[in-house]
């Protein structure tokens, strides 16, 4: 790729290291501009030593060209070009290079975008939502997955960096009844699973252990709240009254335990870790193409883990 070799270190910000350019050029000339769809193959398109230029594209350029190249080492792009015969820095290798530019901008800017193209989806693969205090990922979120890892084994030079996150506030919530469900569980000995609170408090056995939860903490009695709220909502009657009743004593219960930034720090990366899983058993992605990167207590912004990629 010689003609090219003076314009990687101005429009890249690299030299070029080794790599062979094939062109299928098909220009129209009108009013003295030139304008065209081309077809642009470039082989083993590898960069050399970083090189001082202002008009070095501001992108990461070492990802945007692993996004291209496909398992052969090939990068194939149809672009249009154009420009004007009388720019006197007017050059067909110019009007490529610039063509390339434009096509890593893209890539590094939307890099999960162009992963989905590759096995025909319109979703974020880089996005993962849990349900708030979870770590179980949904059917949503293993087809995702299983999206992510095919589009992966197509461009081999690419990791997947995954950093968990989690919500302050969501998670806290259901983490503290999740809390409240254990010591009942573990007060009649029986395993606990995340279930839904409603549900949970239909058993008579779970609400006489919520009653001495709430003793314990101090909290108004069943009789004691079941007169409030009969007051407040005298349409409430019998089983519905009851229920009502058992779950603003959990609500309560729930919002005296303690939740800890470590507790929320630990959830995750317990959900990295189920992605981590997820990737290399269902999507039978190799280890070495996942990196796993501990949760910042700093930076935990919800229930949704954003994926990140790096070039290898």
């Amino acid at each position: 790729m010689p003609p090219l070799s003076s314009y990687t270190g101005t429009y890249i910000g690299y030299s070029l290291h080794s790599g062979r350019l094939t062109l299928n050029l098909n220009y129209e000339l009108k009013d003295r501009k030139l304008k065209g769809l081309n077809n642009i193959v470039a082989d083993q398109l590898y960069l050399g030593e970083a090189v001082q230029s202002d008009q070095a594209i501001k992108a990461p350029v070492h990802l945007g060209l692993a996004l291209l190249r496909d398992r052969k080492g090939v990068i194939n792009l149809d672009v249009g070009v154009q420009g004007g015969l009388d720019d006197p820095e007017f050059s067909v290798a110019g009007i490529v290079m610039k063509a390339i530019v434009n096509v890593l901008s893209k890539a590094a800017a939307a890099p999960f975008k162009m992963l989905g193209s590759l096995v025909g989806s319109r979703k974020d693969l880089g996005k993962v939502e849990f349900a708030a205090g979870e770590v179980a990922l949904n059917e949503e979120n293993q087809e995702r997955l299983r999206q992510l890892a095919g589009a992966l084994k197509k461009r081999p030079k690419l990791v997947v960096v995954v950093q968990g996150n989690s919500s302050f506030e969501a998670d806290k919530k259901a983490m503290q009844q999740q809390a409240v469900m254990a010591q009942m569980a573990t007060a009649r000995n029986v395993p606990f699973t995340v279930n839904n609170p409603v549900d949970w408090l239909l058993e008579s056995q779970n609400r006489s252990e919520l009653r001495k939860i709430n003793k314990a903490l101090a909290l108004k009695s069943e009789s004691d709240r079941k007169s409030e709220i009969r007051a407040a909502e005298p349409h409430l009657i019998d089983e519905a009254l009851t229920q009502k009743t058992y779950y603003q004593m959990f609500k309560d219960a729930s919002e005296k335990q303690t939740i800890s930034e470590q507790a929320l720090t630990a959830l995750a990366d317990q959900r990295a870790l189920s992605i981590k899983q997820f990737l290399i058993e269902s999507g039978q992605l190799d280890s070495n193409r996942i990196s796993m990167k501990k949760a910042n207590p700093g930076v935990l912004t919800g229930l949704i883990t954003r994926l990140g990629l790096e070039a290898r």
